[in-house]
């Protein structure tokens, strides 16, 4: 989960995939919730939650939900797990904001999003952000070593 006050955070939600759980909805990617952590030794654990928004727009689109997705696995590969950075927890959620809202996709660029992100995370500065040559998905891929996973859904 990307937290507002924790930065990133695993944390284990025990009974979520009961039929009868009322959080199992508010654990879908991308939602915006308001949730309880609680500390057991050095884990996380996920008490109630609320769903603050849905992002359904995002969700009713197979091409715009890829793109959540992606945003997600970049940011747990990059972020270090409880670094809180309220600046790009504000850059997801108004990238998130505009790709739910907007009928336009072409003015949303991924590219200049990601670029936000590593450049605020320190994984890159302004001059080399600013060569014609950079792209932010190969950054991406040398900073983890690999590609990152392009999900389907059908």
């Amino acid at each position: 989960m990307l937290t507002q006050q924790n930065g990133l955070v695993r944390a284990f939600a025990y009974g979520v995939r009961s039929l009868k759980s009322k959080r199992i909805a508010h654990l879908e990617i991308g939602n915006m919730i308001t949730a309880q952590l609680s500390l057991s030794g050095e884990r996380h654990l996920l008490g109630e939650t609320e769903l603050v928004f849905g992002f359904t727009g995002i969700k009713n689109s197979s091409s715009d939900l890829n793109t959540a997705y992606y945003i997600f696995a970049f940011l747990a590969r990059v972020m270090p797990e409880g670094f809180a950075d309220e600046k790009v927890f504000k850059l997801v959620f108004a990238y998130l904001s505009d790709l739910n809202k907007s009928a336009d996709r072409q003015k949303l660029s991924l590219d200049t999003f990601l670029t936000t992100v590593l450049l605020e995370l320190g994984y890159v500065d302004q001059s080399m952000a600013m060569l014609p040559a950079f792209s932010p998905h190969f950054m991406i891929e040398e900073l983890i070593g690999k590609a990152l996973p392009k999900v389907e859904v059908n």
